[in-house]
């Protein structure tokens, strides 16, 4: 009998280890299946993140060609502005025969020809008058050229509306 005690009791504590080991492994399953679903919403999440980090540097990349392409333009400009004013210092001082031949009234070799005459003929002439003379322009159209110059001058002298600007 004493041999059947201690079988049934063996069973009894076996039994009971092993409940112990079902439920605490049962635990143990819940748990793994829990941090599995984490790491799969965590995995999802990374996954998002890359893809968002891709859109990020696309959006980068274009924000940067156009930060680019506006620095160049503001440099274009810039570049303009300063060629605008230098011209027009260069119109400031522009005499009225060198107007001529910007407007195109006269070309280089009347000038020229029209210096030539006057060193040979000693002419107290003006370089306007001479170039009527020998015809290279109709008075009407010095006439035309003297005005024209004139109205040039007069709007150059004026301040243009960005130097009214303050900074």
């Amino acid at each position: 009998m004493s041999v059947t005690y201690i079988m049934v009791g063996g069973i009894a504590v076996a039994a009971f280890i092993f409940l112990l080991i079902h439920k605490r492994s049962e635990g143990l399953r819940s748990l793994l299946f829990k941090l599995e679903n984490d790491n799969n919403v965590l995995e999802i999440r990374v996954n998002e993140m890359e893809e968002e980090r891709g859109q990020v540097q696309g959006n980068v990349a274009q924000l940067k060609g156009r930060m680019e392409a506006h620095e160049e333009a503001v440099a274009a400009e810039q570049r303009a502005i300063s060629e605008a004013a230098l011209q027009q210092e260069q119109l400031k001082t522009e005499t009225f025969v060198e107007y001529l031949i910007r407007a195109g009234t006269v070309t280089k070799e009347h000038l020229v020809k029209v210096k030539a005459y006057k060193e040979k003929n000693r002419s107290q002439n003006s370089v306007e008058e001479l170039l009527i003379m020998l015809d290279f322009v109709s008075g009407s159209a010095m006439q035309q050229a003297k005005t024209a110059y004139a109205a040039g001058k007069s709007a150059k002298d004026a301040p243009s509306p960005e130097q009214g600007k303050t900074v």
